[in-house]
C-alpha cells in the first residue's frame, strides 16, 4: 500500500508530517513524499528542508493521497503537472485527504465539484468557487474524499483514515498519539 503526500516549497510541516507520522504507525504501508520533481522542498517558515525522492511519474497510483496546506499550495492551483497527476491517480486512490488550502488544489483539479468539503473558513468562498459545498465543520468525509479545515484535524482525519485501512484499536491508538481519541468513540 502506497499513502503519497504531495509536497511542494512553502508546505504546512503539520500538515505534511502529522499525518505521515500516523500513517507510518501501520507499518505495513509505504509512507512516500512526492513531488514534480525530486531534490529539496522547503517548508512555509524556511525552517524545514524534505529531501523528495519521489516524483509524481514515480507514484502514479497511490492507494492514498494527501494534500497538505501552506502558502506554497496557492502555484499548485494552476500547476498542470499535478493536477494531471491528481486526477490520473484519482479513480485508483481508496482515499484522498487535504487539509486546510490544500483543499482548494483538489477543487482546481475539477475533484470536488458536487461534494461536501471543508478547508479554512477564510477559504469557503474559493471552494465553492471550484463547485464545492462547503460545510463548516473541523474535517468532512464525502466518498472517498476527505477535508481537513486545520492542521489540528488533518492529524484527525489521518486517524480516521488509518481506522478505515486497519481496524478501530490500532486507529485509536494512533489516535491517542494525536490526543484525538474521543473521535472515534
Amino acid at each position: 500500500m502506497q499513502i503519497a503526500t504531495l509536497l511542494f516549497d512553502r508546505f504546512s510541516a503539520l500538515d505534511a508530517l502529522g499525518p505521515a507520522e500516523i500513517f507510518r504507525s501501520i507499518g505495513w504501508a509505504e509512507v512516500l513524499f512526492v513531488a514534480e520533481k525530486s531534490g529539496q522542498i522547503i517548508n512555509d517558515t524556511g525552517e524545514l528542508t524534505i529531501k523528495v525522492t519521489h516524483t509524481l511519474a514515480d507514484v502514479p497510483r497511490p492507494d492514498v493521497i494527501i494534500i497538505p496546506g501552506g502558502p506554497g499550495a496557492r502555484a499548485m492551483l494552476s500547476n498542470r503537472r499535478v493536477l494531471d497527476w491528481l486526477n490520473t491517480a484519482q479513480p485508483t486512490a481508496h482515499w484522498t485527504g487535504a487539509i486546510c488550502c490544500g483543499v482548494l488544489v483538489l477543487g482546481a483539479a475539477g475533484l470536488l465539484r458536487g461534494v461536501k468539503a471543508t478547508t479554512n473558513w477564510r477559504l469557503q468562498d474559493e471552494l465553492k468557487a471550484y463547485g464545492a459545498i462547503y460545510v463548516s465543520e473541523n474535517y468532512v468525509k464525502s466518498s472517498k474524499f476527505f477535508s481537513a479545515a486545520n492542521s489540528a484535524a488533518g492529524v484527525e482525519m489521518a486517524g480516521i483514515i488509518t481506522h478505515m485501512l486497519v481496524d478501530v484499536p490500532f486507529a485509536q491508538a494512533a489516535l491517542a498519539l494525536a490526543h484525538t481519541v474521543p473521535a472515534l468513540a
